[in-house]
């Protein structure tokens, strides 16, 4: 996979992807902070997440998806790798170091659930967390929950479909 990684500048401001376009390649940024903005109703826009050297911009390619409902914009930067999709779906399919370096510190999720139990929507408790206030949780969202629930439910409905069958 290393020679399949070509390093990139990437300039503070530039748009790496707009939303509903198809993806050709992924960043993975190692100097560079991206944010992945999602473009509401009234023409604003919201961060519904910022990727560093810890993650991956464009994981919607190797989980079935062509595109992304969000746009990808650089907010700090600095350098990154590009792959492109061919490279990332075969280095995916071998296994093994991409699908590791692929995830999310446990602080910020420790973090985020703390603040949200603390709030009455979630409790938490050793490893697990229950939603026992869905319509609040929600209603604290922005416009842009439906959006991230929608490209979820499209890129993983086995675990959608599944969820609903326990129910």
């Amino acid at each position: 996979m290393q020679r399949d990684l070509l390093p990139v500048f990437l300039t503070a401001g530039e748009t790496l992807y707009e939303p509903d376009r198809i993806l050709d390649c992924a960043y993975f940024p190692a100097t560079a902070i991206v944010a992945d903005e999602y473009l509401m109703a009234d023409g604003k826009s919201a961060e519904v997440a910022i990727v560093g050297s810890e993650g991956i911009v464009g994981i919607a390619l190797f989980m079935g998806g062509e595109s992304r409902p969000n746009r990808a914009v650089v907010q700090a930067s600095g350098w990154a790798y590009r792959l492109k999709r061919q490279h990332l779906h075969e280095e995916f399919a071998r296994g093994g170091a991409l699908q590791h370096m692929l995830g999310v510190r446990r602080e910020s999720v420790t973090e985020a659930a703390g603040n949200l139990q603390r709030l009455g929507l979630v409790r938490n408790s050793r490893g697990h967390i229950t939603v026992v206030d869905r319509t609040g949780l929600e209603s604290r969202s922005c416009e842009c929950y439906r959006v991230v629930k929608r490209e979820y439910d499209r890129l993983l409905p086995e675990v959608t479909m599944g969820a609903a069958a326990a129910d």
